[in-house]
């Protein structure tokens, strides 16, 4: 302890620190997991849309089936793009309407479910049980890209 220092100002410093540290350990546990969103880490995507089943027939509920891979780093960067706007919201438990697998360089494989959702100006995903909402309209024309166009963008 310096001269000038009393152990009041030892234990404050020293409860400041610890309280620091937990803070950050605490974020690093808790938060958000979110999508690889880096371009150059990224060897390809694929995009998968389901078929839905059932009475579905008004414009904005149909979707084609359809898989598509891209490795085009131009339109692996729009999709990146618009899932990096995705900002973490409650589960609203809407159905999963396809996936997207983004495939790293290093190896690594990240499955993304993706569904329309409830909220006009959003679409959905869920990544490692956390649902995000991104601007539709960029995700739709990440889509539309990869020349998928006909994707459901209504709730049942």
């Amino acid at each position: 302890m310096s001269p000038n220092s009393s152990p009041g100002t030892l234990f404050f410093t020293t409860a400041v620190g610890g309280l620091l540290l937990a803070g950050l350990g605490l974020y690093g546990l808790y938060r958000p997991p979110v999508p690889t969103t880096d371009p150059a880490a990224v060897a390809a995507v694929e995009v998968r849309l389901a078929r839905p089943t059932g009475d579905e027939t008004e414009p904005g509920q149909l979707q084609k089936k359809a898989r598509v891979t891209a490795t085009d780093p131009e339109i692996v960067r729009l999709l990146l793009a618009a899932l990096a706007q995705g900002r973490q919201v409650p589960d609203d438990r809407c159905p999963s309407t396809g996936s997207i697998t983004i495939r790293r360089r290093d190896g690594v494989r990240e499955t993304i479910d993706i569904g329309c959702g409830y909220q006009p100006a959003f679409y959905e995903y869920r990544y490692l049980g956390r649902v995000y909402r991104m601007p539709r309209d960029l995700f739709l024309n990440a889509l539309r890209a990869l020349g998928l166009d006909e994707v459901r963008v209504l709730p049942l």
